[in-house]
């Protein structure tokens, strides 16, 4: 009897522990079920919010890339504008160049014009005087010669800065009357004498003849110079 007392005891204690095993093993499961929950929920948290970062790097990316793009594009659009500009002043400065030389030009042509009409007029009155004192073409063009000749010597003269009013005037006195007595040699006295006389009364309506303006400077120098002496 009491060895049957000492089995149902043990069956009773045995029949309690595994009552207790089989409760604290659905909790043990709840707990490890709700650990792989939470973290599963903090992965699939921490990979949304590197989604996000990632993005908005992405995002960030694509404005800067943008606005890379959009700095070249001003650059550039500056740089043409430049470009148009700097061709546009170039051509200007051509143009007027061109202009100017033109002008330049033009000028240049008209003083010759005038200038060879001046020497033209020059050379009738010069031929006039010649055949109006009866001398013939080869006389003429020795007068001429002779008188080119002792112009360029009067003008050596005026420009010589190292001589004074009355020396100057003195040379170039001078130098004429060198000249007469050459022209004097060529056509004769009478001649000469009447040229000289046509000469001076030429020159007191036309004063384009600049080569003999000296002539007009020592007119009567010597005579009043010996007056005075």
């Amino acid at each position: 009897m009491k060895k049957l007392l000492l089995m149902m005891a043990a069956a009773i204690l045995m029949f309690t522990a595994e009552a207790q095993t089989a409760k604290k093993k659905p909790t043990q499961s709840a707990k490890a079920k709700k650990t792989t929950a939470t973290t599963k929920a903090k992965l699939a948290k921490e990979k949304a919010e590197q989604e996000r970062l990632e993005k908005e790097k992405l995002e960030q990316e694509r404005i800067a890339a943008e606005q890379a793009a959009e700095e070249a594009r001003v650059a550039r659009e500056r740089e043409e504008a430049a470009r148009i500009e700097r061709e546009r002043i170039e051509k200007e400065r051509i143009e007027k160049e061109r202009i100017e030389k033109e002008r330049q030009e033009a000028e240049r042509r008209e003083r010759e014009r005038i200038e060879n009409e001046r020497r033209e007029r020059i050379e009738k009155g010069r031929d006039e005087l010649n055949r109006k004192v009866g001398l013939d073409d080869n006389q003429g063009q020795q007068v001429k010669a002779i008188n080119q000749e002792f112009h360029a010597k009067a003008k050596a003269i005026r420009e010589n800065s190292a001589l004074d009013e009355e020396k100057r005037k003195d040379e170039l006195a001078d130098l004429n009357e060198e000249r007469l007595d050459r022209i004097k040699e060529t056509v004769g006295g009478s001649k000469s004498k009447k040229l000289e006389k046509e000469r001076k009364a030429y020159r007191l309506t036309q004063k384009e003849d600049t080569d003999e303006e000296w002539l007009d400077d020592i007119e009567g120098y010597k005579k009043s110079k010996k007056k005075k002496g």
